[in-house]
């Protein structure tokens, strides 16, 4: 696959209070974390996206996973290691942070997950799930968007592809379909 290309991934900001409303914990979590001892001594620097066929740079890619019962969904977050002053308005960087339910029956098997996604609608949502460019001026929500994960040792490949709709604060109403690809490989949290 020609568009796919290879970025070294890693921690997504905390969702901004407007974001969606968090379901309360009832029971102990189940999470795969990986251990920081057996981690490469040298951190990736930056994780890639290629957007509308341009290449766009973004923080590390990082991979959270978590069930919290048995029977339960697993739930996996992909999300780019911002720096601290994300939260700012005068931030231009770019970030991600999509929030996946995945077909499997527990967090060990995330190495065998694909998910896809189709949206409902192509009006724009008030959600933290998408890629944001230029801080938060642009977001790319997902479209129709397939994810597959596979081992890399003990990190995981995240290759994406699909269609994003692009809105920007010129015109927030109207989305522009993107086209993204990506072959992230983020370090589990």
């Amino acid at each position: 696959m020609a568009g796919l290309l290879l970025a070294i991934g890693c921690e997504r900001k905390p969702v901004p209070a407007n974001g969606p409303p968090s379901t309360p914990t009832t029971g102990p979590t189940t999470e795969v974390v990986s251990d920081a001892s057996t981690q490469p001594s040298t951190e990736p620097t930056a994780s890639l996206m290629m957007i509308d066929q341009r290449i766009v740079s973004f923080p590390p890619a990082k991979l959270r996973v978590q069930q919290k019962r048995d029977g339960d969904p697993v739930v996996a977050v992909l999300f780019s290691d911002d720096p601290k002053n994300a939260i700012d308005d005068n931030y231009t960087g770019n970030s991600y942070y999509l929030e996946m339910t995945l077909d499997v029956a527990n967090p060990t098997e995330v190495g065998q997950a694909i998910w896809m996604y189709k949206s409902p609608t192509s009006a724009r949502t008030n959600s933290t799930n998408g890629i944001f460019l230029d801080g938060t001026r642009i977001q790319l929500q997902p479209l129709e968007v397939r994810v597959e994960f596979e081992p890399r040792g003990k990190q995981i490949g995240v290759m994406l592809q699909g269609h994003f709709l692009q809105f920007d604060g010129n015109d927030p109403n109207i989305g522009r379909m993107v086209r993204v690809s990506a072959d992230l490989t983020a370090k589990m949290r």
